[in-house]
Formats: structure tokens, C-alpha cells, sequence
């Protein structure tokens, strides 16, 4: 490598470093994880980890009754477990969780930076690609939660460069290596598991079974153990709270209808377009006449480019995984959100970026020509192109500068009220009370007092049901009662994360007469006993 190509990929690294700032910062301000509990998962990842360190089994350490947890593979609370047995003390602990979860977001930079280059990406292209993603406010606030889409996607991208590789080389070592990335995969996350039908395809069309014999056997080996041990430790219930807790296939087919699937499918579509744009332009703020649909002309714009380079290379194992895993989040009960978009980022990008060069391509052909019509087409598209990628970078520069402070704030005034109400209920509850709330590993790791959140509303969401929610909550004091549940713990952020039930129902105001007596209040928070019907 000659000096001045040194000294470009040095500059390209530092700009990568360089770009890993903001998110570094945020990381530090979000230290405290003040918004534990914000995904509800996070918490439940947080508490499960706790129970491993504390030698008391995978088990849901808030849920009343201790149930195991089957619901979420246990390689993240395993990490998380090592921060629980270093510095057993809440919250003390927490800039240490943060440490280890933001740590996630380089590491995948590197893998995905790996991958973009073996799809024959230049270095320079590949490092402003990690970089561009570095920026993403979706990949931030990723990268400061206890949520496994960073850590999965990182392993993700492992196994895809070892099975690439065993194919190069024709290594049975660097096909296993792959499969037991993968197995890990999906012992980080369960949703991974269009990987165990992917690779067979891929390894097959190559004509490589006895690589793909290698590859298997430590993703068979995971997916059937987690399976068979979730199974044996199942709860035992048709609570639908308890099943939501507990399991991810008995909350989707709890309440199915035949219909439903149809209904996913036909709303999640939409959904999905936009959260793929949203990974490349964050849609921070609708554009005018365009209105959503910018984001999902973005996406439309990268799986075209997706589909561009499957037919100029072929059909990759990472493509064959995307295929499979968006038509699982097609099939889903809940929107197919930015989140869940971050397992198949690489073939996101990719698309894009080989759309990009063949729009950039095209330009360059038709400028060359002396038709003056087609010169001022193109100039035209140019200017277009340049004002979209303004409009991106504004879009990335609003994000870190007023979206992410104001998650931030937000977070840390609901901290505040949440510790107060908690610092109240650990001093006037009894030790055996339980809880109704949204925050209920937060409740359980700081006073003790185990707690559990109403249930979910992803079918009524799409059959758009608001009567079906709006009974859900006027029958809610039964509910907490036949649980044993005689307080409630209402703030002002509940159910942030569910619009459709947010706008359905207004929990504080049906709080405000009886059965509910209110016991304390902070200006975010408020604390009720559920007196017994008479």
C-alpha cells in the first residue's frame, strides 16, 4: 500500500472513531439507565440476569410466583449475570451494564465493515457506511438499552463471514465456527431462527452438505436444547399476562384468529418499508405532501438495490436469512419498528449502496451525452439526490441534538418522581405486596415488592379494537385482585412505547375514583391501593 493510500485509510478510520462520538456521549448521560424499563424486555433481561448471579436459576425474579424465564434465550442475562456478580450492588451497578451494552454498537461496526468489504465494498465506502449507521439515532438509542438487536446482529454477521469463508477454503473448522456463531445467535435472541432454513439453501445450491452438515450442528444443538428446556419450564397457565411474560409463541397464539395473519401482514407491510428508510434517513421529522411515505420510498429505494445486487452476485447466506427473517416480521403481532430492522442492517445497507452507485452510474452515462434534454434531466435527479442527502444529515443532526437530549430528560425527570414513589412504597407497603405497573422491574429492584404490568393489546392494535382495551382497563381491579394485587404504581410514561393504547385509554383519570384510593403522589407518579368491590 503506497503512503498517501495510508494516510486515506487512516483518515477514513479516524472519521469512523470520530463518528462513534455522539453515541459515546449518550452513552455516558444514559449511564445511570434511568430509563430501565422503557421496552419492558430490558428489565426483564436486567432481573433475569440478576437471578443467574444470585444462583436462584433463570427465573423472572419480579414476577409474582418466580417463573422461569422461557421467553428470552439466555446469552444476554449470561453477560449481564458477570456484571451482577462483579458489582452486586443496584444501581451502583448500572454504568457497568452500561459499559458492557454500549460496547456492542463498535463491535458490530467492525463485523458489519467486514461484511461490506467481502460484498466488495471499498474500504472508503465501507468505512462512511459504518459511520453513516454510527450516526442513526435509532442505532444510538439502540446502543444504550439493555436490548439484544446489537448483540445479535454483531454475532449475525460473524457467522455469515465464518460460512463465507468455509466456503472459500472448503473448512469444516470455519463451518462449524459459523453454525455455533449462529447458535449463539439464537440463544441471544430466538427470532434468529430463519437461519436454521437459510443456511441449508445456501450450503445446498453451493453443493457443500458436508459443510453444511458442520454448520448445522451447533445451531441444532442450540435452538433444540433452548427449546426442550423453555418447554420442560414452562408456567403452567392460561393467564394471558402470565403467557406474555413466558412465552413468545403462546402470546402469538393466544386470541388467534384465522384472519389475523392477513391483518399483519397488510399492516406491518407499510410499517416495515418505513423503519428500512428510517435505518438509512432517519424520519425524524415528515417531509411535507410526502408525509411518511419518504421513508418508505427510502426503503422501497433499498430493496430494490437489494434485489440489483442478488441478480449481479447472487444469493448470499445474509440474503437468504433477510428473506426469511422479514417475512417473520410480516407475519408478527407487533410492528416491525426500527428495532427489529437492526438484525438485517447489513443487507439494508448494501442495498442501498449498490442502488446508489447504479443511480450515480446512470448520472454520469447520461452527463456524458450531448442531448441537452438528458443533460438537464440529470442535473435535475442530481440536485434532487444532493437535497435528499442534506435532508439526511439535518435529520441525523436533529436527532442528536434535540431527539436524543429529550429522550434523556424525559427519562431522568420520570427517574426522579419513579424514586420518590419507590422510596415511599418500600417504606408503607407490606413486604408481601404486589404490584400493578409498567415499571415493574424497577419497582422490584428497588424496594423488593414483586410486580407485574397489565396486559398487552398487540391484537386489538391491529383488529383496531379500542372497546375490547377500553374494557380491559374498567375490568383491571378485578384483574389485579384475582392476581393478589392490591397497589398500583401509575406515571406519567406509561405505555410510551404503545400508542394505540396510550390514546385508547387514559389509566390516571380511571384512577381517579373508586375502587382506586390514591396513597401518594409525585408530580409523575402516583401510588393506589385497589380497594375490593363491595
Amino acid at each position: 500500500m503506497t503512503k498517501p493510500s495510508q494516510w486515506k485509510h487512516r483518515a477514513a478510520s479516524l472519521a469512523l472513531l470520530l463518528s462513534l462520538l455522539p453515541a459515546a456521549l449518550f452513552a455516558w448521560r444514559m449511564r445511570h439507565f434511568e430509563h430501565l424499563g422503557y421496552f419492558h424486555d430490558d428489565g426483564m433481561y436486567w432481573v433475569s440476569a440478576k437471578a443467574l448471579a444470585t444462583g436462584q436459576g433463570y427465573r423472572i425474579l419480579s414476577y409474582p410466583g418466580t417463573p422461569f424465564q422461557t421467553k428470552y434465550p439466555p446469552v444476554l442475562p449470561l453477560l449481564l449475570a458477570g456484571v451482577w456478580k462483579l458489582f452486586p450492588i443496584f444501581p451502583e451497578n448500572m454504568p457497568w451494564a452500561m459499559a458492557l451494552i454500549a460496547v456492542t454498537l463498535p463491535a458490530f461496526l467492525y463485523v458489519l465493515m467486514r461484511l461490506l468489504r467481502a460484498w466488495g465494498c471499498s474500504h472508503g465506502i465501507a468505512i462512511a457506511a459504518c459511520a453513516w449507521t454510527a450516526l442513526n439515532p435509532y442505532i444510538v438509542f439502540s446502543s444504550v438499552n439493555i436490548m439484544p438487536e446489537l448483540l445479535v446482529s454483531l454475532l449475525l454477521g460473524g457467522c455469515v463471514l465464518a460460512a463465507r469463508r468455509s466456503l472459500l477454503r472448503g473448512t469444516h473448522a470455519d463451518a462449524f465456527v459459523a453454525g455455533a456463531l449462529g447458535g449463539a445467535a439464537y440463544l441471544t435472541k430466538s427470532s434468529v431462527l430463519p437461519l436454521l432454513a437459510a443456511a441449508p439453501v445456501w450450503y445446498a445450491l453451493q453443493k457443500r452438505f458436508k459443510l453444511l452438515a458442520w454448520f448445522l450442528a451447533p445451531l441444532f444443538v442450540a435452538v433444540v436444547s433452548w427449546n426442550i428446556w423453555s418447554f420442560r419450564h414452562l408456567a403452567a397457565s392460561t393467564d394471558p399476562v402470565t403467557i406474555y411474560y413466558t412465552s413468545y409463541i403462546g402470546d402469538l397464539l393466544h386470541d388467534m384468529r384465522g384472519v389475523d395473519w392477513l391483518i399483519f401482514s397488510k399492516r406491518n407491510f407499510p410499517t416495515l418499508l418505513g423503519s428500512i428508510g428510517n435505518l438509512l434517513v432517519p424520519g425524524l421529522v415528515e417531509i411535507p405532501l410526502l408525509s411518511a411515505n419518504f421513508s418508505r420510498l427510502v426503503g422501497i429505494f433499498a430493496i430494490a438495490g437489494a434485489v440489483r445486487y442478488v441478480k449481479t452476485s447472487g444469493m448470499g447466506l445474509y440474503h437468504w436469512f433477510a428473506a426469511g427473517y422479514l417475512t417473520q416480521l410480516l407475519l408478527w403481532q407487533y410492528p416491525p419498528n426500527e428495532r427489529f430492522l437492526i438484525p438485517v442492517a447489513p443487507v439494508i445497507l448494501l442495498g442501498a449502496i449498490t442502488e446508489l452507485r447504479h443511480l450515480l452510474g446512470m448520472l454520469r452515462s447520461v452527463w456524458g451525452s450531448t442531448d441537452r434534454g438528458q443533460r438537464t434531466a440529470a442535473a435535475m435527479i442530481a440536485s434532487l439526490l444532493a437535497l435528499i442527502m442534506l435532508w439526511a444529515g439535518v435529520m441525523v443532526a436533529l436527532g442528536h441534538w434535540a431527539l436524543l437530549p429529550a429522550i434523556a430528560s424525559r427519562s431522568h425527570e420520570q427517574s426522579a418522581d419513579n424514586a420518590r414513589a419507590f422510596e415511599w412504597m418500600r417504606r408503607n407497603l407490606p413486604s408481601t405486596a404486589r404490584v400493578l405497573t409498567c415499571y415493574d422491574a424497577p419497582v422490584f429492584l428497588r424496594t423488593g415488592l414483586h410486580a407485574m404490568r397489565p396486559r398487552n393489546f398487540p391484537k386489538e392494535f391491529y383488529r383496531q379494537d379500542r372497546k375490547a382495551v377500553i374494557r380491559a382497563f374498567d375490568e383491571l381491579p378485578s384483574f389485579a385482585h384475582r392476581h393478589g394485587i392490591r397497589y398500583a404504581l401509575l406515571t406519567r410514561s406509561d405505555f410510551d412505547t404503545d400508542s394505540f393504547v396510550k390514546e385508547t385509554v387514559d389509566w390516571n383519570r380511571l384512577a381517579s375514583s373508586p375502587p382506586y384510593r390514591l396513597l401518594f403522589r409525585a408530580p409523575l407518579a402516583a401510588v393506589y391501593e385497589i380497594e375490593s368491590r363491595p
